[in-house]
């Protein structure tokens, strides 16, 4: 088969744009699937790639400076729960394999509080 074509990065939502999950065979993520780190925010080297354009992988301290001082929401079903969940790991570096369970567990399903960055305390988003 051929190879994809590049294509532009993602910059907003549109309604019945589709794509499909790509399985990465390296850590790296590139053009036209995403670009970035999948190692990162992947499990097991999954990532969703839409049609058409391509999402930035953000690194843990580029993430911060994007959401830091605001309020995110997520809505959605179980599958946007699991979304939720590596995300906040992501911003908190917890690690694939890491136990988190217990209190940790139960104050990151709180859907309503606010993450401090481990590295920078200045740094919340509420979520």
């Amino acid at each position: 088969s051929a190879a994809a074509s590049p294509t532009s990065l993602c910059t907003q939502w549109r309604p019945g744009h589709v794509g499909r999950w790509v399985r990465l065979s390296k850590g790296t993520c590139e053009n036209p699937f995403c670009e970035g780190n999948a190692k990162m925010v992947s499990k097991e080297g999954w990532v969703y790639a839409p049609y058409g354009c391509h999402y930035r992988l953000y690194e843990r301290n580029e993430a911060w400076q994007c959401v830091s001082g605001k309020h995110l929401l997520f809505t959605g079903d179980s599958t946007m729960q699991e979304d939720y969940l590596e995300f906040i790991k992501h911003l908190l570096g917890i690690k694939e394999g890491d136990k988190v369970n217990g209190p940790t567990w139960k104050k990151f399903r709180n859907y309503d509080h606010v993450h401090a960055n481990p590295h920078n305390k200045q740094q919340r988003v509420r979520v």
